[in-house]
């Protein structure tokens, strides 16, 4: 459509995208979605990137799921706890241990929730246990809010009463 003078935007890319991965064609769908990019008039919708990000997270495809998560920050879209997932699901299902995944959502201020905690603890090889790593995430949290936590001998009690007095 667009080489007979028609505009194509993003909805229809997003709609493209949608039914190649449906249609089990994933890299026409990213290819597709490489050149709509490369147009630079609109930027493709944020969820035809997830879309393709979580087929390649299906398959078990690591290099690709890398290239999609690589690709969200080139067209300035924000990092979330969904794409972390995603990513970590596409390690898991490869049987790739997710080496320094953690460290990465740290270094983009991406913090996830239980659920997520308790999946990353058997995707990531190493061996912290749940509750350290909820401490690691909660001490991390009082650094970035300032707060001026001093560990006694119960480092959970104190921790869990002052997050209750401040939020």
């Amino acid at each position: 459509m667009s080489e007979a003078g028609c505009w194509v935007g993003p909805l229809t890319w997003d709609a493209l995208v949608k039914l190649f991965v449906k249609a089990g064609e994933v890299e026409k769908a990213d290819s597709m979605l490489q050149k709509a990019a490369a147009q630079k008039r609109n930027r493709p919708l944020y969820g035809s990137y997830i879309t393709l990000l979580d087929k390649y997270a299906e398959m078990g495809d690591v290099h690709n799921a890398e290239k999609i998560f690589h690709r969200l920050r080139q067209e300035k879209y924000r990092r979330n706890v969904n794409q972390y997932q995603l990513l970590a699901k596409a390690y898991k299902n490869a049987g790739t241990p997710a080496y320094g995944l953690r460290e990465r959502m740290k270094a983009d201020n991406v913090f996830p929730g239980k659920i997520f905690l308790k999946s990353l603890q058997h995707t990531l090889s190493y061996e912290a246990s749940l509750a350290s790593m909820q401490l690691q995430w909660i001490c991390g949290h009082c650094c970035r809010k300032q707060l001026n936590v001093h560990l006694s001998t119960s480092p959970c009690e104190e921790l869990i009463s002052l997050l209750k007095s401040r939020c």
